[in-house]
């Protein structure tokens, strides 16, 4: 399935995202993948050179170095935060909703 708007915090910076949900397997060689519509969102610049990623905001900038990020990658697979946010969908009873 896809879930759309996910507020996704980056340091200081909060961008909505959508995630398409699989059924799969966990492989801690698998990273998250950013596809192009977040990455479009958060301003991001990437410069493979230097293994930077710098995501912008207005004025603000925060950039991230890929290879510390690797580095300190865990190693024994175990996940350091996960904030779990319970989607809520509403509904609504026809008689609830008027017709103009």
């Amino acid at each position: 399935g896809i879930v759309e708007d996910v507020l996704v915090k980056v340091e200081g910076f909060i961008f909505p995202a959508d995630f398409v949900v699989l059924d799969m397997e966990e492989d801690k060689e698998v990273p998250l993948i950013l596809g192009r519509p977040f990455l479009a969102t958060g301003g991001a610049l990437i410069d493979v050179k230097n293994g930077e990623l710098t995501l912008r905001v207005d004025e603000e900038n925060i950039t991230f170095s890929i290879y510390q990020a690797m580095k300190n990658n865990n190693e024994d697979g175990e996940i350091e935060e996960c904030k779990v946010i319970e989607v809520v969908e509403a509904s609504f009873d026809n008689d609830m909703i008027t017709s103009s």
